[in-house]
């Protein structure tokens, strides 16, 4: 079972990959940025606030006012998030207690975890461009986390989006190349090794998430369509489209896939 959790004006959005049906979650406001639960219960979203919707029943849980770019551990039992001005937070859902991993200097956000939840990546500031860093959380043991970040992007003004394979080796994110004003989606080793560019040069993508093997990516592709920002398009890892899975709207597409 496969479904992609995404956004179009405010609302969240879930299709079934394998039957192409649609459920739309209307009660909250906000509903930006989805993040599954491991266990495909839940869905976290917000941006000015984190709030977790529960599938079954529509509830919505409101759980970190000023704070946007929520991710699940792989385990379930913490959320990650970036609160304006204050760095980024891991938040144990279980206790409520929260920690803060990073203060403000990189202004961290849009952070997420490796799929063995020992490590993240996220987007950092680095005087006027943003590039994808990785921390190893064993930083939290001995509070060196501030030193531990490593900058894994060379190239590039604006590196967004980070999302590790599934075997935790790679990273895809997105770019954009100022000479043409196009946005792509590059993948790079977690080492910051091997970068290669997956869009074709003529298209603007965003936000990619990966399927389970590793194979293939759904990403949030501009149009020309008036009043229509994207669609969503699952693609492989040569830039080659599959299939269009949206056509009334989508953006920041998350996949969840059962075990």
């Amino acid at each position: 079972m496969s479904k992609i959790a995404y956004s179009t004006q405010g609302l969240i959005h879930v299709i079934d990959l394998e039957n192409n049906q649609t459920q739309t979650y209307t009660q909250g406001k906000g509903m930006w940025n989805p993040s599954w639960s491991p266990d495909g219960k839940y869905i976290a979203y917000g941006w000015g606030v984190v709030n977790i919707l529960e599938l079954a029943t529509g509830k919505i849980t409101e759980l970190a006012p000023g704070a946007a770019f929520p991710a699940f551990h792989p385990d379930g039992s913490t959320l990650i998030y970036n609160v304006n001005g204050e760095g980024l937070f891991a938040h144990h859902l279980p206790t409520g207690q929260i920690t803060r991993i990073l203060d403000n200097t990189l202004q961290p956000f849009q952070a997420t975890w490796h799929p063995s939840g020992e490590m993240i990546a996220f987007v950092g500031q680095v005087g006027n461009d943003r590039h994808i860093f990785t921390l190893d959380l064993a930083c939290l043991d001995d509070d060196s986390c501030a030193e531990a970040a490593v900058q894994i992007t060379q190239n590039g003004r604006f590196n967004h989006a980070p999302a590790w394979s599934p075997d935790g080796q790679r990273i895809a994110f997105e770019r954009m190349d100022f000479a043409t004003g196009k946005w792509h989606i590059m993948v790079i080793d977690a080492d910051g090794s091997n970068e290669r560019q997956i869009s074709p040069d003529d298209v603007s993508d965003h936000h990619p998430t990966w399927s389970a093997d590793g194979q293939q990516l759904v990403v949030e592709r501009e149009t020309n369509q008036p009043g229509l920002r994207a669609n969503l398009y699952l693609i492989d890892l040569k830039g080659n489209t599959i299939r269009q899975l949206t056509t009334t709207g989508g953006t920041e597409p998350e996949w969840w896939s059962a075990n």
